[in-house]
C-alpha cells in the first residue's frame, strides 16, 4: 500500500475517528501503516488476540517508557503487572467494585457528590459542562471512594494541580517522547507532593482500618507484601483512573444523550434498567480510550516488512 493510501492515526487527532476505523477494517484485520510505523489491529478478534497474548505482544515496561530510571514512578501502575499477578489484581478490582458495592455508592456517595456539584451553580441556571461539572465531579467522586476529603476545595485543588503535572508528562512521553523531557522533573516532584497529601490519610488507615478503598488497598490480602512505594502508587492510580477518564466518559455520554433525538426524554423518564443500557451503549460508542499499544516480541507469520519489530530503545 502506498503512503498516499494510508490514513494515519495522527491524521484524526482532534476529530471524529470512526471514518478512520472503517478504513482500517477495510484494509484487513491487521495492516501496516508506513506513515506511523505501526501495525494496526482493527477487528474484534485481532485486537482480542493481541491483548490476551502477553508473550507475543507484551507492553513496554515503565523502565522502557521513561528516559531515566528516576522517572519510573511517574508512569508505573498496576496495569504493568503480568501473568498471575495481573489476574489476581484484576480479580481484586472486580471484588471491590462488585454490583452490591456499586449500588451502595450510587445510593450514597454518588448522589451526595453530584448534588454538591450541582448546588454550586444551580442558582445561575447554567455551567460549563466540562470544567465546572464533569472534571470536579470525577475528581471528588474518586476522592470520596478512596476516603479523602473531597469537600475541601483547597486540598482538592492542590491534589489536582500536581496530578496535572504528572498527566502532562505522561501524555507527552506516550505521544511525543522527544518533547517530554522538560516536563519530567515537574512530574516527578508532583508524585512526591501527591504522596505528601495522601500520607496523613494513609497512616490513619494503617492504624484504623475502615470501609474506604484506601483502607482495603492497605489491608487486603491481594496487596500482602506490597511496600509503601507500591501502595502509594496504587492509590495514585486509583485517582488517575477514576478522574480523568471518568470525566471524559461523562461528557461523552451527556453529549450523546443531548444529540440523539428523544434520548434525553427517554433517559429522564426511564427506569434504572434503561439508564444502565444507555450507560453501556455510551461506553461502547464513545469510549475514553480508542487504542492500546503493544510490542511484537516474536514473528507472527506475516510476510510484510518489520512484522517482528524489536523493542524500541528508551525515548
Amino acid at each position: 500500500m502506498a503512503d498516499t493510501d494510508v490514513q494515519a492515526l495522527v491524521d484524526v487527532d482532534g476529530r471524529c475517528p470512526y471514518g478512520y476505523y472503517a478504513t482500517a477494517r477495510d484494509r484487513g484485520a491487521v495492516a501496516y501503516e508506513a506513515k506511523t510505523g505501526y501495525w494496526v489491529a482493527a477487528t474484534y478478534s485481532s485486537v482480542s488476540n493481541v491483548l490476551t497474548d502477553e508473550v507475543t505482544f507484551p507492553r513496554l515496561s515503565p523502565e522502557e517508557i521513561v528516559s531515566d530510571p528516576r522517572y519510573v514512578r511517574t508512569v508505573s501502575t498496576p496495569s504493568f503487572l503480568t501473568g498471575e499477578a495481573r489476574l489476581a489484581h484484576h480479580r481484586w478490582w472486580l471484588e471491590i467494585f462488585n454490583p452490591r458495592a456499586l449500588r451502595q455508592y450510587r445510593g450514597g456517595l454518588v448522589t451526595e457528590v453530584v448534588q454538591a456539584m450541582l448546588d454550586r451553580f444551580a442558582d445561575r441556571g447554567s455551567a460549563d459542562l466540562v470544567h465546572e461539572y464533569a472534571e470536579p465531579l470525577a475528581d471528588r467522586m474518586i476522592a470520596g471512594v478512596l476516603g479523602l476529603p473531597w469537600r475541601d476545595d483547597d486540598w482538592m485543588a492542590e491534589l489536582r494541580r500536581n496530578f496535572n503535572l504528572v498527566e502532562r508528562y505522561k501524555a507527552s512521553i506516550y505521544l511525543k517522547p522527544e518533547e517530554s523531557r522538560p516536563f519530567a522533573e515537574d512530574a516527578l516532584a508532583g508524585t512526591y507532593r501527591i504522596d505528601d497529601l495522601l500520607r496523613p490519610f494513609m497512616e490513619q488507615r494503617k492504624q484504623q482500618p475502615d470501609d474506604s478503598v484506601m483502607s482495603r488497598a492497605i489491608h487486603d490480602d491481594a496487596m500482602a507484601g506490597w511496600d509503601d512505594e507500591q501502595l502509594y502508587g496504587l492509590v495514585r492510580t486509583f485517582f488517575t483512573g477514576g478522574s480523568g477518564t471518568t470525566s471524559v466518559q461523562l461528557v461523552n455520554a451527556i453529549h450523546l444523550m443531548l444529540t440523539t433525538e428523544g434520548m434525553t426524554e427517554a433517559v429522564a423518564r426511564g427506569d434504572d434498567k434503561l439508564t444502565a443500557r444507555f450507560v453501556e451503549e455510551a461506553l461502547r460508542l464513545v469510549p475514553t480510550n480508542h487504542f492500546r499499544t503493544r510490542v511484537v516480541a516474536a514473528d507472527t507469520g506475516s510476510t510484510a516488512p518489520t512484522c517482528a519489530r524489536a523493542r524500541p530503545s528508551r525515548p
